[in-house]
């Protein structure tokens, strides 16, 4: 038995049990020191339980308005472990970072005007790149990011940066990183080996057998995992010249991470390699 809601002319089916794969939005009218605003938020259900959630906030003209946290969001709640609001960032997973007049700008934060959910792939227009993520039926813990650049676009990428929490929000114990060839603590930042192409993070004390994952297929100039208190970044430096960009991000729950490393080592990362760049 479905229950069927109509909310702002977009017709969204919820099941008793789960809610089905698609886009389902909603807005909300109301007043901040005066001004009319209208807040967009937008939730894309992946085939395999992944969610993108995106929030844009527009004046009454139309124009995105961007004050205060939570004006805009663009997070993926993917790989929480029971008992924790951890995993990937809920609230704010991906910066596309350039240099523009000597200032750091994301483009995703200040361009990402909206976002079309079709065939099982989300796209959204960058300023002068395209963002698409997608889903696989061979990979259920992982989500697949490809970041184009438009061969028009005069500004060079600076960094690409993912942001995590793996296992918990608060920092419990201490975190643990594979590098692709080497598993150590991390204090604050380490750098990927020249010929790595994954990173893995661990949990000793608390949520000992969840973690996330990231694999990239292009070379770098740079790779760096960073440590702010409970979250982990990955930063990407490209190489000049570099146009296209593709990610899996990933996790695991409920298994030793020596066990998951196994795996990918021994031909599944492989595998993820060649889906990433079809």
């Amino acid at each position: 038995m479905k229950k069927v809601f109509a909310i702002t002319a977009v017709i969204t089916a919820f099941t008793l049990c789960a809610i089905e794969p698609g886009m389902y939005e909603k807005n909300k009218e109301f007043k901040r020191d005066g001004v009319s605003l209208t807040k967009f938020e937008k939730t894309v259900i992946f085939p395999n339980g992944a969610k993108i959630n995106y929030t844009i906030l527009r004046d009454s003209s139309g124009k995105a308005v961007a004050e205060k946290w939570g004006d805009f969001l663009f997070g993926l709640d993917f790989g929480t472990p029971k008992g924790s609001s951890g995993g990937w960032n809920r609230w704010n997973i991906v910066n596309v970072n350039i240099l523009r007049a000597k200032k750091l700008k994301d483009i995703v934060s200040s361009s990402l005007d909206k976002i079309i959910y079709k065939d099982g792939i989300l796209t959204g227009e960058l300023d002068g790149a395209s963002l698409s993520i997608r889903s696989s039926e061979e990979f259920p813990n992982f989500l697949f990011v490809r970041i184009v650049w438009s061969p028009e676009n005069k500004d060079n990428p600076y960094f690409i940066r993912f942001n995590s929490y793996p296992g918990a929000t608060k920092f419990i114990g201490a975190r643990f990183i594979f590098d692709g060839e080497n598993s150590y603590e991390m204090k604050k930042g380490v750098n990927a080996p020249q010929e790595s192409n994954m990173f893995l993070v661990s949990n000793k004390g608390a949520f000992e057998k969840s973690g996330n994952i990231i694999i990239w297929s292009e070379k770098y100039y740079n790779i760096t995992a960073k440590m702010w208190d409970a979250m982990v970044t990955f930063d990407f430096y490209p190489k000049a010249g570099s146009k296209t960009f593709n990610y899996a991000l990933g996790f695991f729950n409920g298994e030793d991470p020596e066990n998951v490393i196994e795996k990918l080592d021994g031909g599944m990362k492989e595998k993820i390699l060649g889906f990433m760049v079809k």
